[in-house]
């Protein structure tokens, strides 16, 4: 992944990341390598910069007609999502599809206030707590209608 701030004069500060876990720190932690982006104005400058490769100049291209296509097609509501089952096959997707922090926090706060997760010593006490209260809100029909309501009544005032 990276993410990308404008300079001036077309230039892109670019940082590369990635994360990983490091055994002196003994924690996770995102390592960056910036750089300055200019981009090209025409195919020309793309082959030059490259060292006038061809091959290379088409698998760029490739590339990024992927990148395009792939926006396009996540973009076309006319295209349906779809599921992978275990063995590989695809069928539409017929759930409700709602924001990962959104119900992650509703279920960190539920285990906060009635599952001891305040009060669990160590990750899995804690992890524990987190699936306990996942499992409540599973259980509560009429919590689950309310946060689909709550979703709906969002995307109708987009």
């Amino acid at each position: 992944m990276a993410t990308s701030q404008a300079s001036p004069a077309g230039v892109e500060t670019r940082k590369p990341q990635k994360s990983l876990f490091d055994l002196d720190t003994m924690s996770t932690v995102t390592l960056y390598k910036p750089y300055d982006f200019e981009p090209v104005a025409d195919v020309k400058s793309a082959q030059e910069r490259i060292g006038n490769d061809t091959a290379k100049l088409i698998e760029i291209i490739n590339r990024g007609l992927q990148s395009f296509e792939d926006d396009r097609i996540k973009a076309d509501s006319s295209i349906p999502w779809k599921i992978e089952d275990e063995e590989g096959n695809l069928t539409e997707f017929s759930g409700t599809p709602a924001d990962d922090k959104v119900v992650n926090g509703l279920v960190l706060n539920m285990a906060k206030a009635s599952f001891g997760y305040l009060q669990a010593k160590g990750a899995d006490a804690k992890r524990a707590a987190k699936q306990a209260a996942l499992d409540f809100i599973k259980s509560q029909p009429k919590l689950i209608a309310g946060m689909k309501a709550q979703l709906e009544a969002a995307e109708a005032g987009e």
